[in-house]
């Protein structure tokens, strides 16, 4: 896992747990409880008003049955209206569940009755306000359901008219009382309730295990999902199922490992990205329209000597400086490219920066802008030190060849007559034309040495010996302008490995420019010691030294601290450039430490020749 997915994982776990709430599981079962007792409640309901009907149907179709058998009896009778031969006739005649059979002749007299007879019939009274009773005379033979009056117990019955040829009719009344009814509906209703109550049970039970496997499921998926969006693409929960959830499982993985190649790809376009601006000598900077940095690479960071976290804070905050600042706004304002050279100062030395900006459109943050810094000082410098090379070249041609040219349309056109005078002129010529040549030879030899075509060949060198060597052809010059030449090495001082003739052109030039600049009656002084495995070979002189804003500049070509004490003096202003390059071909450096009025010290590190022959470098 990336740093980047760590984080996120761990911003995830750091998260405050959410309040105390029902559980998903608990959830669902509370859910399903409600809707299946509700449901069992209404399945009760109707089955019950269903079943009462059911009930009372097939007790109104007994009960006409039983009614047209009760008429048939009574019509078989010889005098179907003879209270005694009726009654006997409805005693004799049996109902289902105990029903009671009434013949009732038109006038409302009872002349029988299953359950009352003889002067009970008579207390019965008069039944013709019986809406049943009424209905039946009405030629109305059905059944039909009485509720509770007073005195009477609802019930239902049925009815049949039956009539003689004579023309007298009666009714026959089968009624069956409900009580008996309603504890048998009392009766299924409690088995119903305790059947309907194990069958919730029983429900509840097996859904409850159902739904606690799919629970667990929803919930592992869910924490892998929130761990998905934490960044941590392991392996997601294995969930066997053919159903919605196993689908959904199925979909996450596949979710997870699109996201995880994605990441990952983001992941090396970033990396990349950051190598590539690492890898960057321009300075890179990306900022939104509100010149709020949002990248920058290392390079930036050290050409501008940026505070530490830099980044989301503006640039005008970071960088003081009013050129760049009007290029950055030009730039977003106008949203064009801009290409300006700015001056910026980095630990308190002004930079050449040649500044590139682009306009950029994002998609969130607006218009911004790339920034490429590219910091030119150096080509600059190199672009003025060629400008200056060139002058300095034509100046320095310049004066040997007029003189040259000048002493030689003399002697051409008008030879002078005196011998001593003519050979003046020549001792003139012949002297520029050595300068002219010692001139050309030094170019020759600087631009070898700094192309790589110059063959040096480094061996073990005594120091010793190379500098006696030197002193010995210098000491004309030294005597003449009364310098004294000391020489101060270590015995024993280890070899070094450098081209011969390298080494003693690096040390007649240093030697000679100190003998030259020196005052009369002065010293220079040839000293060495090592310093981390390196010999430092110096030449110190007690001159008038070197301004220090001369001392950057004092191994350039032709560049001279005096002028025209330097040409008084006969020199090239090419001796210390090739100190340098020579010192550099050889795997060392050239160093001056200088102050006005305190002399100077040229020091050259050079490598020191280890057991065989190869050289010890830094």
């Amino acid at each position: 896992m990336t740093s980047t997915e760590e984080t996120a994982v761990k911003a995830h776990a750091d998260r405050p747990p959410p309040p105390s709430r029902l559980s998903l599981h608990w959830k669902l079962i509370s859910l399903f409880a409600l809707l299946l007792g509700g449901g069992l409640v209404l399945l009760y309901l109707l089955s019950a008003e269903i079943l009462r009907e059911s009930l009372l149907a097939e007790t109104e179709a007994n009960l006409r049955r039983e009614a047209i058998a009760a008429r048939e009896a009574v019509l078989s009778l010889d005098d179907p209206f003879d209270e005694k031969k009726v009654d006997g006739a409805v005693d004799g005649l049996v109902t289902a569940r105990g029903a009671r059979i009434t013949v009732i002749r038109e006038d409302g007299t009872v002349i029988g009755d299953s359950v009352r007879s003889g002067e009970d019939l008579l207390a019965m009274g008069n039944q013709s306000d019986r809406p049943e009773f009424r209905s039946a005379l009405e030629g109305k033979n059905a059944s039909s359901l009485r509720p509770q009056t007073a005195g009477r117990a609802p019930a239902t019955y049925a009815s049949q008219l039956y009539q003689v040829r004579n023309g007298k009719r009666g009714v026959i009344l089968v009624e069956l009382p409900l009580l008996g009814f309603e504890d048998a509906r009392d009766q299924l209703r409690q088995r119903f309730i305790l059947g309907a109550f194990v069958l919730f049970v029983l429900i509840l039970y097996v859904s409850g295990r159902v739904m606690n496997r799919a629970t667990r499921d929803i919930q592992a998926l869910g924490r892998a999902a929130v761990s998905l969006g934490g960044g941590s693409f392991g392996a997601a929960p294995a969930i066997d199922r053919d159903d919605a959830i196993g689908d959904l499982s199925r979909t996450l993985d596949g979710v997870r490992e699109k996201l995880r190649d994605s990441t990952r790809q983001i992941t090396d376009e970033r990396d990349r990205l950051q190598e590539i601006l690492g890898a960057m000598e321009e300075g890179v900077l990306m900022i939104d329209e509100q010149g709020t940095v949002l990248l920058l690479n290392p390079a930036l960071q050290r050409h501008l000597d940026l505070p530490p976290e830099p980044i989301g804070r503006k640039l005008i905050e970071l960088v003081r400086n009013s050129d760049l600042n009007a290029l950055v706004r030009e730039g977003l304002e106008e949203g064009k490219a801009v290409t300006r050279e700015v001056n910026l100062e980095r630990k308190g030395v002004d930079r050449t920066v040649l500044v590139r900006l682009a306009p950029v459109q994002g998609h969130q943050r607006g218009r911004g802008a790339v920034i490429v810094f590219h910091d030119i000082t150096e080509t600059r410098r190199l672009e003025q030190m060629r400008r200056d090379f060139v002058a300095n070249v034509s100046h320095e041609l310049k004066t040997p060849l007029t003189a040259i040219r000048g002493y030689a349309e003399t002697l051409a056109e008008a030879p002078p007559d005196d011998p001593a005078q003519s050979k003046t002129f020549v001792e003139t010529i012949l002297r520029h034309a050595k300068r002219l040549g010692t001139l050309v030879e030094d170019l020759l030899e600087l631009s070898r040495i700094e192309s790589g075509q110059a063959m040096l060949k480094p061996q073990p060198v005594d120091l010793r010996n190379s500098v006696d060597r030197v002193l010995l052809a210098l000491e004309p010059n030294a005597v003449d302008r009364r310098v004294r030449l000391m020489v101060s090495l270590p015995s024993s001082f280890p070899a070094l490995f450098i081209d011969p003739s390298a080494l003693e052109t690096i040390l007649r030039n240093l030697i000679d420019n100190a003998v030259k600049y020196v005052n009369e009656g002065g010293r220079v002084e040839v000293r060495a010691h090592l310093e981390t495995d390196m010999a430092h070979v110096e030449v110190v002189d007690s001159g008038p030294g070197i301004p220090t804003e001369h001392l950057t500049r004092i191994f350039e070509r032709f560049y001279r601290v005096d002028p025209s004490r330097s040409k008084a003096l006969g020199g090239t202003g090419l001796g210390l450039a090739i100190v340098k390059h020579l010192s550099q071909a050889s795997g060392g450096r050239a160093l001056v430490d200088s102050e006005p009025g305190r002399g100077s010290v040229f020091t050259v590190v050079l490598p020191l020749a280890r057991a065989g022959g190869s050289p010890n470098r830094l």
